[in-house]
């Protein structure tokens, strides 16, 4: 292949490199302008990205507290997001938090603006567990009971600003309850047999809450909660017993972070269904009721070890049975990140992980002196500046802490909370460094966050070189053909006929240039031929 064709085919190849690897920005799809969510509800909203280059992206909510975001599936070019929040309390009630939604592939960027509002709600009061009691008509100790009750806005049952009821489901036993919860029985009442009881209770609502019926509170100002429990009345009591236990485990040893089953099987003579209590050591860990078979599956955690006990405790109210197993726990390490922990139940745990903003970068090799980044970090963190040609002073990190809103006590999926980054002594929106100051961090290098709004394709403007206002490259969307005028046209047509013949003409002396220096070298190559012939 001669040197000009050579020439023309790696010219070629440059510009269709070029022209393949243009970057196109990411694009957030459709959002609504506001979104409402109610108070002890956890946000859920999810967001289509539109990603053509199919490229790494970074995807935020800023503010991000109470609100995290959280990349959910991928099916390309499309990423779908999910902006998230745990249960949102009292305090984050009545308030209508503007944020920023961005996806940003480290070049170019989208964001969109969002107003999520959180609607105060009134929350329904909670009762606690109601035990299940037996009178022994033989015994001189008056029935005392009370329901205990918390509720958010209202207090707990002490307060007096709760309506109680309690009723007998076939009417046979006259039951009173008072405002702060006592239930009353008078001993003549009394009659022999089972009794199903249920109380319930109602609060005072909320004030000025009428507007946000529709949307939270279901046309209810106020809200109520019931419970039941069994009742025997009998004339001798009887205990009820464990008539059946067993284990998942045949051993005695077991690891720490090793899954137990136990379960039990009972009966009461007096036709009552006896409550079961699960202790681990002294700590109560569940309480079961209204079944004849009870199980509990549980794991001591990681960094337990030692003799421990489980204990299941029945009762029909006055007298109770037991049966106890005896575990020798062996000691496996917790996981870096990991905390110790026992886990009742054996149900799946999704991690859902949120994180807040990076903190200021920090200089690396002074922290490590005074002790704030451990050996590890400190290695981990310059050989990062190393590869990024970083020097010393330049080299430094930042952290976040992340949540998970389930509270799995595992790590799988949690996100990095150590990064490096370029440390400057006063970072700023012109330092011409992406970093965080002011409280926030830019989107990207000095703009967004802190700094003025970077610029996007969705932005109304015609900026970041695009052909027309959002449209052209780095934009996906192609500009629209506009109607031109005939001498519009020939004036283009003339400006392409003299940039092509420009390219022809440069193309032609390039060649000639090199056959010139061809034939220059000729005659010197020929004599060198033949001075090494002679």
């Amino acid at each position: 292949m001669k040197k000009e064709d050579i020439f023309l085919a790696i010219a070629l190849v440059v510009i269709l490199t070029v022209t393949v690897s243009a970057n196109t920005a990411p694009l957030l799809g459709e959002t609504d302008e506001e979104v409402i969510v109610c108070e002890s509800s956890a946000l859920s909203y999810r967001i289509n990205i539109t990603n053509i280059d199919e490229d790494s992206l970074d995807v935020g909510i800023s503010p991000n507290s109470p609100f995290f975001s959280r990349v959910v599936s991928f099916d390309s070019p499309f990423t779908q997001i999910e902006i998230f929040s745990d249960n949102l309390s009292k305090t984050q009630a009545n308030k209508v938090y503007q944020e920023t939604l961005f996806v940003s592939d480290g070049q170019l960027i989208d964001t969109k603006k969002i107003n999520i509002t959180v609607l105060e709600t009134n929350n329904p009061p909670k009762i606690e567990h109601l035990g299940v009691e037996t009178i022994n008509l033989e015994s001189e100790t008056p029935f005392y009971k009370k329901a205990f009750v918390t509720d958010i806005e209202s207090g707990d049952q002490d307060s007096g600003e709760f309506s109680f009821t309690i009723s007998d489901s076939l009417n046979r036993l006259p039951v009173n309850i008072n405002k702060f919860g006592i239930i009353d029985l008078a001993l003549e009442s009394f009659i022999i047999g089972l009794h199903n009881i249920k109380v319930c209770v109602t609060d005072t609502g909320v004030k000025s809450i009428e507007q946000k019926i529709g949307f939270c509170s279901r046309g209810e100002l106020k809200k109520s909660s019931c419970k039941t429990f069994q009742l025997a009345v009998v004339e001798e009591n009887t205990a009820p017993t464990i008539i059946s236990f067993n284990s998942t485990n045949l051993s005695s040893q077991i690891l720490g972070t090793d899954s137990v089953s136990f379960q039990i099987y009972k009966l009461d003579p007096d036709g009552l269904i006896p409550d079961t209590y699960w202790y681990v050591g002294s700590s109560l860990k569940k309480i079961d009721s209204g079944k004849i078979s009870d199980k509990l599956t549980y794991s001591f955690g990681c960094d337990v070890f030692g003799k421990h006990t489980i204990r299941a405790v029945i009762t029909d109210g006055l007298l109770n049975d037991s049966v106890q197993w005896k575990f020798d726990v062996l000691k496996v390490g917790c996981p870096e990140g990991v905390t110790p922990n026992d886990k009742v139940g054996k149900e799946i745990c999704e991690e859902i992980w949120g994180c807040y903003n990076w903190d200021l970068c920090q200089n690396t090799a002074q922290s490590s002196q005074v002790g704030i980044l451990s050996t590890k970090d400190y290695e981990e963190i310059t050989e990062k500046c190393t590869k990024n040609n970083w020097n010393e002073d330049n080299c430094g990190f930042q952290i976040r802490t992340c949540l998970d809103k389930n509270k799995c006590n595992t790590i799988e999926t949690k996100p990095f909370e150590l990064s490096p980054c370029f440390f400057s002594l006063e970072p700023s929106c012109s330092d011409k460094i992406k970093n965080c100051h002011d409280d926030k961090c830019e989107l990207l290098v000095d703009c967004g966050g802190p700094c003025q709004e970077c610029p996007t394709c969705s932005d109304g403007i015609q900026n970041q070189e695009e052909e027309g206002i959002d449209c052209g490259i780095p934009c996906p969307k192609q500009c629209t053909a506009k109607l031109i005028t005939s001498r519009q046209a020939k004036v283009k047509q003339t400006f392409l006929i003299i940039i092509l013949i420009s390219i022809i003409i440069t193309i032609m002396q390039i060649i000639r240039i090199m056959k010139t220096k061809k034939t220059l070298n000729a005659p010197s190559q020929r004599g060198r031929k033949i001075n090494e012939e002679k």
